[in-house]
């Protein structure tokens, strides 16, 4: 239960940051909220934070997932990927028609990036010890 629910808690931190920071930016420029895209941001300068941030949440969500798991920590950094894949092809599905397909292409790549490094920060971590 402690795994299931250490797994779903980092998957769920790292969407409600996600969205938090989405807001912040649309709040801050008066535009329209969407929870997914690009389009709407309103500058390349936010749309490289968003895939910024994409990468360090990922990279959070792996650690968190790693340090509260005591054991087998890459089954759970799997089911992490896991959930983190279908979140990204949710959010394929919602905007194929409004958003290219570089950054359908970048947010799957940037998560599966960040959740790598987490699991290679934990075997450095762990070798030096």
């Amino acid at each position: 239960m402690k795994s299931i629910l250490t797994v779903l808690g980092s998957f769920l931190f790292s969407v409600f940051v996600e969205g938090f920071i989405r807001v912040i930016i649309i709040f801050y420029h008066k535009e329209e909220f969407s929870l997914f895209g690009i389009t709407n941001l309103p500058g390349l300068s936010w749309v490289i934070i968003i895939l910024f941030t994409m990468l360090i949440i990922s990279w959070l969500a792996g650690m968190l997932t790693i340090t509260i798991s005591e054991f087998s920590p890459v089954k759970h950094l799997v089911s992490l990927t896991f959930l983190f894949i279908v979140w990204r092809l949710f959010e394929v599905l919602q905007t194929y028609e409004t958003e290219p397909v570089l950054y359908h292409i970048s947010i799957v790549l940037i998560s599966l990036t960040g959740i790598y490094l987490a699991f290679l920060t934990h075997k450095k971590t762990n070798a030096t010890n």
